[in-house]
């Protein structure tokens, strides 16, 4: 790191200060002049003049375009000056007398930091408010008095001076693989740095409204960017990072030059452990470590809300035909979420929304309902949670969908990733009035679970397991919770039927336990059973019944770290004393 020192500072064309500290040129003035000894002559004559004056003032910067491209932004400057004209000369103005004020307030902050680069501000043809180029293989910092006229006329310049310096501080980062995630770190750090430095500083201060609200657009879209982020991290395509940090007119699902707040968002997450000197003295290695660890965290806090989608497809389509109706609900959804949606055959899918729309009227109410409060109750529940499992951190993918008709709540691997899905029909519909804290924790077990208690071959008693340990930590969470909160009636009175069947229940799970048959666990924990003589989906009050018998001596925490084969052990022995017991009480 190279410290600022400014005891004296040399401004060329603009205010004048002692000499012996690095050069600042204020070639502003250079494109004013220019424009106005041209006015009058034709367009391709006054672009000429303009033209000639800027690059023999600093032909380095402009002489990087070709002369098509100096031509055409030239004329375009020139059409848009008289609006600016008026910030673009308090900007030029006001450059040498803002400049030392921010470098002490940069120098308070990092002292080790030495100006050793030429700075310079003009006019930068739309390019920039500020930033850091290369010419002529020597680094220089420069300032778009147009853009900076342009993005923020009147607001507080001390972020952008921040910002910027802290590039020039920040120069030595290199991996010299110029993939994204390198632009993304120096992107987001320097506006980590620039917000942590002015606190009260708004969107458009730190240049992340620019352009169209793209902070706001962006936190609209989190989920979408998150995952289109994370496949993209090893990218070098220009393509790919002008979407990520460049303005510009180009089509694009999501807001462009959205890295810039996407950056922020990592440098913010890694801040909670780290100082400002500590962040930017990280190497290659260790940042690669921070964006990957911070993407997980902040793609699982963002949650994925498109249960509204539905309604408004809904609403929208009412007076279509309704294979017509049913192609523009399939082709919304398939947007919105199609790691989800696209499981099925089409004709498969088609059939889902089709009886999807059929039974909306009857839920809506409750479906909404569920929908609105989504965000506010999964932050209440997951508290609750890590009450209980204080090192649960979420790091899973979480949405809430209209599942057409699967799931309440429940893990999926979609695309190779675990993603926790809340259905929003089918809690409208099995518990629209109930407490739904139950189903929070129930779930929210499942994924921490998971990822501890893995076995081989998936027989059947690892399910009887992992079902019933969720339906127990959700009872113990919530005293008092009744049979359909905690989903034990569903189909209706499943765990009174399984309570009136239990010698049988208990002696046909007794010789399956070892089964991988996906046919008898069907049979076990779903609806889809045929021709059963026992209650479909007992699996869930069974392994509930087994978990709760091993939770006489064991805490939660203990059952929850019990490997597959503490567990194998613990759960044959279980069922084989609640089967005798049983049968014992039969008798």
């Amino acid at each position: 790191m190279r410290h600022i020192v400014l005891s004296a500072l040399a401004i060329v064309g603009g205010q004048a200060v002692a000499a012996d500290a690095p050069l600042v040129r204020n070639y502003a003035p250079t494109f004013v002049a220019a424009y106005d000894a041209s006015a009058g002559l034709p367009a391709a004559d006054r672009v000429a003049v303009v033209k000639k004056a800027l690059l023999a003032e600093f032909p380095e910067f402009y002489g990087q375009r070709t002369p098509e491209q100096q031509e055409q932004a030239i004329q375009n400057a020139i059409e848009h000056f008289p609006k600016m004209r008026e910030a673009y000369l308090d900007k030029a103005n006001a450059f040498g007398g803002s400049l030392p004020k921010h470098l002490d307030t940069f120098n308070a902050v990092f002292p080790n930091f030495r100006l050793t680069v030429p700075t310079t501000v003009l006019h930068s043809l739309g390019e920039m408010d500020g930033g850091t180029r290369e010419l002529n293989g020597k680094l220089h910092l420069i300032f778009g008095a147009d853009m900076l006229a342009y993005v923020n006329p009147k607001g507080n310049p001390a972020p952008l001076f921040h910002h910027e310096l802290f590039h020039v501080a920040h120069a030595d980062f290199k991996c010299g693989k110029g993939l994204v995630w390198e632009q993304l770190w120096r992107e987001g750090l320097a506006t980590y740095v620039s917000k942590a430095m002015n606190p009260a500083a708004t969107e458009q201060d730190l240049v992340l409204h620019f352009p169209n609200n793209m902070a706001e657009r962006t936190r609209a879209v989190l989920p979408q960017a998150w995952s289109q982020l994370s496949s993209v991290l090893d990218s070098s395509e220009r393509a790919m990072y002008s979407e990520l940090f460049a303005a510009s007119d180009k089509p694009s699902d999501l807001p462009r030059r959205r890295g810039y707040y996407l950056g922020y968002l990592i440098a913010q997450e890694a801040a909670k452990t780290r100082d400002l000197p500590a962040l930017a003295a990280m190497d290659c290695k260790q940042v690669r470590e921070v964006i990957d660890a911070s993407i997980a965290k902040l793609s699982a806090d963002s949650v994925r809300n498109i249960a509204p989608e539905f309604v408004k497809v809904f609403d929208a389509t009412a007076q279509l035909p309704m294979p017509e109706r049913v192609a523009a609900m399939s082709q919304s959804l398939m947007a919105q979420y199609p790691e989800f949606y696209s499981r099925r055959k089409p004709a498969q899918h088609d059939k889902r929304v089709q009886r999807a729309i059929e039974g909306f009227p009857a839920l809506r109410a409750a479906y909404v309902d569920k929908a609105e409060k989504f965000g506010a109750a999964l932050e209440q529940h997951m508290k609750t949670f890590n009450a209980t499992f204080p090192n649960y951190q979420n790091t899973t993918p979480i949405a809430l969908v209209h599942s057409l008709g699967e799931m309440d709540g429940g893990p999926r691997e979609l695309n190779g990733k675990l993603h926790l899905v809340f259905g929003a029909d089918m809690m409208a519909e099995l518990n629209p009035n109930g407490n739904a804290a139950p189903l929070f924790h129930h779930e929210l077990f499942h994924i921490m679970h998971t990822k501890k208690f893995s076995c081989e071959t998936n027989p059947l008693w690892a399910a009887l397991w992992g079902e019933g340990l969720a339906v127990y930590v959700s009872d113990v969470m919530n005293p008092g919770a009744s049979e359909r909160e905690l989903l034990l009636d569903v189909p209706d009175d499943m765990a009174a039927k399984t309570r009136a069947s239990l010698p049988q229940s208990w002696a046909h799970a007794l010789s399956v336990l070892d089964s991988t048959d996906e046919k008898v666990a069907a049979e076990m924990f779903t609806m889809s059973a045929k021709d059963s003589q026992l209650p479909v989906r007992r699996g869930y009050y069974l392994g509930y019944l087994v978990a709760k018998e091993a939770g006489k001596t064991r805490g939660l925490a203990e059952l929850a770290a019990l490997d597959c084969k503490q567990a194998d052990v613990l759960v044959h022995e279980t069922v084989r004393k609640l089967a005798k017991q049983s049968k014992q009480s039969k008798l």
